[in-house]
């Protein structure tokens, strides 16, 4: 397979490898998807029980989100 790399740091592709191997050998990937799976689950139960204040329970793997109803309900660090 041929790569062409039109911006970046192209010496920063060796590292890739090595990290890529760690991956597929310890699973991790299928690690964070069954972590998520149990994430997401928590999150929709919450959601279905304060439907008045949670909704839209979403993502995949590790990155997933949830709404709230308004700012008293979300993390604000500006927010005291």
């Amino acid at each position: 397979m041929q790569l062409i790399f039109r911006c970046g740091d192209p010496g920063k592709l060796l590292l890739l490898e090595p990290i890529l191997k760690v991956i597929k050998r310890d699973g991790l990937l299928e690690n964070v998807q069954k972590t998520g799976e149990v994430l997401l689950r928590g999150l929709k139960d919450a959601q279905n029980e304060f439907n008045a204040v949670l909704n839209s329970a979403r993502g995949r793997g590790t990155f997933l989100a949830i709404n709230a109803k308004d700012r008293y309900f979300t993390f604000d660090s500006n927010h005291s």
